[in-house]
């Protein structure tokens, strides 16, 4: 992980538990997948939220909230619900 998301950790813990999200994950270049430009890159994440709903309402609070903590855009976000149905 980037130390421009890692500095920050604490932080978006606190954002995590109230936003109610079960899980965080970095990807993409700040995740240490490639080369990471602190003048132009974003910060792509993957957000699963503890509760079935909580996705829709707190999606974009979340979403803001941690731009604001981290301070630069978050473009290639997936949000995905913690129980996962089946699809036969």
């Amino acid at each position: 992980m980037h130390e421009i998301v890692a500095q920050h950790a604490t932080r978006i813990a606190e954002l995590c538990r109230q936003f109610g999200v079960a899980r965080l994950e970095v990807f993409g270049s700040a995740g240490g997948g490639g080369a990471f430009d602190p003048a132009r890159s974003d910060i792509d994440l993957l957000v699963e939220f503890a509760s079935p709903g909580l996705e829709y309402r707190h999606f974009f609070d979340l979403k803001a909230a941690l731009e604001q903590v981290i301070g630069r855009e978050s473009t290639s976000w997936s949000a995905r619900p913690s129980n996962k149905a089946a699809i036969p």
